[in-house]
């Protein structure tokens, strides 16, 4: 926010007392204070909030803010050190600046009117990358070198661009209308888009080691643009060679492997700069993430719906599909980026509709009722991107699902054989318990084999992520391109494992078990919190969760679950009290 009105100081001072008073009376003794005193200051009553009035004067110690290092070192030192994953970054910026463009993108309509809503956040990025290409290259006179663009709202080059306008604020800026790239390399002349972009800051490079060391979070966020440069241009690209999510990569061509049967797992490289004692230096680590599965929509159709194979879909199909199976269908695809195959373009997916050939599929064309089955035979007469897609100017699976591409007022039907999905969607969001445990998997990997995939890559990729940046113009431009190929070596030491201090002073040590045992007698805590009922017992409550009702003896087994819980508390000197029965819960 910014300022305003006279509630603003009185709020503040408000929340400068109650911090003033816990500092105070937790630096003033707080050993002799009980559990419940404390717990009375951290969350006193309502009618008690208000205490500023009774912090005294010079009442209050703040906590240094200077560094803080153990003065004697714990654990046994690693003579030769570690190999961290830093590698450092020797820029080598040719212009020694950066320059920010904001990037402001506008629809254009039909009559030629531009909108004024900015839709370079919004818009799909496939459409914002498209257009900066396009506009690059009907500037030929633009030679500073490689951009750098986030897809976004912000682009970046190592030199000026020779912009002749200013704007308002007497800023360089530019404006044109741009159409999309068509299939044919053309320009669209029916989608359009109005184009600005604005310099609004040149960003000078340090010229000595102690500048590199301490960097600009602005500086920071236009080089870590660049980085990855070479895989965000590519996200025009039907079939890029790397898949993009955030500051990850992915080889598209990789081995992956299954979580559930409409989803895979990938590994890439996750990659940031970061400003260091040492300089400048790119910290890399290996990432594994969740896509879509990519292929034809059929196939995902019919995994998605838990089909062992095409063919008893499609029987099930021909018959109708039950309500679950397109239930299913539907979590999948929805808002899924697909492709229509006859003519190359990209929209996406609604949900499923009725089948190619039905009844319910029919719609008005040129005075007639036609299914979509019976107007694509039509297409397929006089236009060559229909018939080359349709085997004998029919639709091999008329008795499929066709997938909607418009609104639930408007349909837009295509028959699911027309269309791919491409890969690299994302989809960290529908991942379950079962598909995390099977990705942690994937990615808990030894120190020395996490290692050789940063430098080296796997067998698909053929390189290290490093080699990828060291290689790539963009980079090069930003001085990015002498990147060390080997890890940096940090000091270290390992530390002795963590003891468990009980009361008594009696000391614990696991040694590597990995489990406190907290079976011996008289290990309790040095100080319980207190007790909320008379008795000092805690109370708790079970809930059975699970797809469905709970299976077998389900009600033995919590019994036998909580009376080991309860044994367990004693122990340690935790006494808990269970509530009530066990409720089960048949929602997952």
């Amino acid at each position: 926010g910014g300022g305003g009105g006279g509630g603003a100081p009185s709020g503040r001072n408000k929340h400068m007392g109650e911090s003033s008073t816990i500092i105070g009376t937790c630096s003033s003794g707080v050993t002799g204070m009980t559990d419940r005193d404390i717990l009375a200051v951290i969350n006193p009553p309502a009618s008690e909030r208000e205490r500023t009035a009774l912090v005294a004067a010079g009442n209050t110690i703040l906590p240094s803010q200077s560094a803080w290092r153990m003065q004697t070192p714990i654990g046994k030192k690693i003579a030769s050190g570690v190999r961290a994953n830093f590698f450092a970054v020797n820029p080598t910026s040719k212009s020694g600046m950066i320059v920010n463009y904001h990037v402001h993108i506008y629809k254009v309509d039909r009559t030629g009117a531009v909108e004024t809503v900015d839709v370079a956040a919004t818009e799909d990025t496939r459409v914002t990358t498209s257009l900066l290409l396009r506009l690059k290259k009907k500037h030929p006179e633009w030679n500073v070198g490689n951009f750098a663009y986030d897809n976004r709202s912000s682009l970046y080059t190592s030199n000026k661009l020779p912009f002749t306008a200013k704007n308002d604020r007497n800023e360089p800026f530019f404006q044109e209308i741009v159409g999309i790239s068509t299939i044919d390399e053309g320009e669209s002349m029916k989608k359009r888009y109005s184009i600005h972009l604005t310099e609004i800051a040149v960003l000078y490079l340090p010229t000595t080691p102690a500048g590199w060391a301490d960097l600009d979070a602005v500086v920071i966020r236009a080089l870590d643009t660049a980085v990855f440069s070479f895989a965000r241009w590519e996200q025009v690209l039907d079939n890029p060679t790397y898949f993009l999510v955030g500051s990850k990569i992915f080889y598209a061509h990789s081995d992956s492997f299954p979580l559930a049967p409409s989803y895979i797992a990938k590994r890439g490289f996750y990659s940031s700069l970061k400003s260091c004692m040492s300089g400048l230096c790119l910290v890399v680590d290996m990432s594994v993430n969740c896509f879509m599965a990519s292929g034809d929509m059929p196939e995902l159709m019919f995994r998605s719906a838990n089909y062992r194979n095409f063919e008893d879909f499609y029987r099930d199909a021909e018959r109708g599909l039950r309500p679950d199976s397109i239930a299913k269908i539907n979590k999948v695809i929805k808002n899924a980026k697909i492709k229509l195959n006859h003519l190359g373009h990209w929209r996406k997916a609604r949900e499923l509709g009725p089948p190619s050939n039905s009844k319910a599929s029919e719609f008005d064309y040129e005075g007639k009722r036609v299914t979509v089955a019976a107007y694509f035979e039509i297409m397929s007469k006089t236009k060559p991107e229909y018939s080359k897609c349709l085997k004998n100017g029919k639709l091999k699976y008329p008795a499929l699902p066709t997938i909607n591409i418009g609104s639930l007022k408007k349909p837009v039907l295509v028959p699911s054989e027309l269309i791919s999905v491409p890969g690299g969607q994302s989809r960290s969001q529908v991942m379950d318990g079962e598909m995390t445990a099977l990705m942690i998997r994937h990615a808990a990997v030894r120190p020395e084999e996490r290692m050789k995939f940063i430098s080296e890559g796997d067998s698909a990729t053929t390189t290290g992520v490093v080699n990828l940046i060291r290689n790539d113009s963009t980079a090069a431009d930003f001085g990015l391109s002498k990147t060390s190929l080997e890890p940096m070596m940090v000091p270290a030491c390992v530390l002795p494992q963590a003891k468990l201090r009980y009361a008594g002073d009696k000391m614990v040590d696991p040694g590597f078990n990995g489990t406190w045992n907290i079976d011996r007698p008289q290990m309790k805590f040095v100080k319980a919190p207190p007790a909320p009922n008379k008795d000092g017992s805690y109370t708790y409550g079970v809930l059975v969760v699970g797809n469905g009702p709970p299976p077998g003896p389900w009600k033995e087994r919590v019994a036998e679950f909580t009376a080991s819980l309860e044994k367990d508390g004693l122990g340690t000197g935790v006494k808990l009290h269970r509530g009530g029965d066990p409720m089960p819960s048949n929602d997952r």
